[in-house]
């Protein structure tokens, strides 16, 4: 198991015009040495086929380029998973009920978690994310708004086995894991097998994941939401290596890649790259790495599932499905499922 490596506050501003007094945020960090945002970059660019992890896309300004995204007509899903939750609001909130423990996983789903904070005025709120940067900025920002939530970021690779900390002096019923539908489908099969097991853990018997799942749908409707006529996702996939550049010291020429991405109906997924236009060479922490022209960096994918196939996933980590809802337009689903 993992265990707890660092503790950290980092002291919020005063939040409205009343200059209320907001409680230091807490941090902790469950990452071993050596794993990060540089040490996924250098491993990824080293492959045959070479990766940029997408979970590295949501810092400040990649926030700022999701909240442009969700804007876009052809990118649905955010959109849909609000949808869900504000159409089956009663149902959800009575399903998860009153003094819970809410643990959101990943930095994509900041619409549904605000959403669920408003509603549900949790006693504790975690946010959970393999990068420290987006875990205390989105732990910070949703601080500043619910100023009465016990609020924490906690750091932690959620495919891997860890112990998270109790809370001691808050009044807790039951445990939830929020598993946004952005970071539901961006990891493989296999890591969101190992994610739902760690979610198992997260909760205890007894405990609530509550899912967002995109569900399979034709191609064009997949590809079009990832080849907005406005660009903002060819900026969003473009932003992993801007990041690059600012915090890795890294020399990448982004303008000489261009965006591309497409649904893979075989492996029923949108794949997104930044493909190369030149044959060239980048340095990345003190690292050479040389790309061919075509030669196609994968930055991020989007997996889309059956109800049932992501139920016979959560079923096999331990989960039983008690309630499933949808949209209007059958392109998204949430699920509420207990740990057995």
């Amino acid at each position: 198991m993992v265990a707890l490596r660092q503790l950290r506050q980092v002291q919020q501003p005063a939040v409205g015009s009343d200059e209320r007094p907001v409680a230091p945020l807490r941090c902790y960090s469950f990452l071993p040495d050596g794993c990060g945002f540089a040490h996924d970059v250098r491993a990824g660019l080293s492959m045959r086929y070479k990766v940029v992890p997408p979970r590295w896309s949501f810092d400040a300004e990649g926030q700022r380029l999701y909240a442009a995204l969700m804007q876009s007509p052809e990118f649905y899903a955010q959109r849909c998973e609000l949808e869900v939750l504000k159409s089956h609001g009663a149902e959800i909130f009575e399903f998860i009920g009153p003094d819970a423990q809410l643990m959101a996983i990943g930095g994509g789903g900041l619409p549904t978690i605000r959403y669920l904070l408003v509603q549900l005025r949790p006693a504790l709120h975690l946010q959970v994310d393999v990068d420290a940067l987006a875990a205390r900025l989105a732990a910070a920002w949703l601080a500043a708004e619910f100023p009465h939530v016990n609020m924490a970021a906690i750091v932690a690779d959620t495919t891997s086995p860890l112990v998270l900390p109790e809370f001691v002096g808050v009044s807790l019923r039951r445990k939830v894991v929020i598993l946004p539908g952005w970071t539901l489908g961006s990891v493989t099969a296999d890591e969101l097998f190992a994610m739902l097991q760690q979610a198992r853990r997260m909760v205890g018997a007894g405990g609530i994941l509550l899912a967002g799942v995109g569900l399979k749908k034709l191609r064009k409707v997949l590809d079009a939401s990832c080849n907005d006529a406005a660009g903002a996702m060819a900026a969003f996939n473009a932003h992993v290596m801007t990041r690059i550049n600012t915090d890795l010291g890294g020399d990448i020429q982004v303008n000489r890649f261009r965006h591309l991405a497409f649904y893979d109906e075989v492996k029923g997924r949108v794949e997104m790259f930044m493909e190369s236009q030149f044959a060239q060479v980048a340095h990345v922490a003190g690292e050479r790495y040389s790309f061919d022209a075509g030669e196609a960096v994968l930055t991020g994918i989007m997996c889309k599932y059956t109800d049932e196939e992501f139920l016979s996933l959560a079923g096999e980590a331990g989960f039983v499905s008690q309630k499933v809802w949808t949209d209007a337009s059958q392109q998204f689903s949430v699920h509420g499922l207990l740990a057995s």
